[in-house]
């Protein structure tokens, strides 16, 4: 999942939790989402974050942004490269 169907889901989830009386924020919000590091050229899901080091990077961070407390990433491909290659990039992302 991409992190805009997160921030729509998760605000109408908010608003359900406000109508009831629930504070959203006792809630911890965990996400899966695929990361396509080497994508097909014709790849244009809206379930998968692709792109360079830098731009998954930020639509990692996006989820922290928006609320997430964990994050499930399941890569694609899952190699011991790829495993290295999202070490970078979680790296970037502490660094935001």
């Amino acid at each position: 999942v991409k992190p805009t169907a997160v921030k729509e889901r998760y605000e109408q989830f908010q608003q359900a939790c406000t109508d009831i009386g629930r504070d959203p924020k006792t809630i911890e919000l965990t996400v899966g989402t695929a990361v396509h590091l080497q994508p097909a050229k014709n790849d244009s899901s809206e379930r998968t974050i692709s792109g360079s080091a830098e731009e998954i990077a930020q639509q990692l961070q996006t989820f922290a942004n928006i609320g997430v407390t964990h994050l499930i990433v399941a890569l694609d491909p899952l190699t011991p490269a790829t495993i290295e290659q999202f070490s970078h990039i979680v790296e970037l992302v502490h660094q935001q």
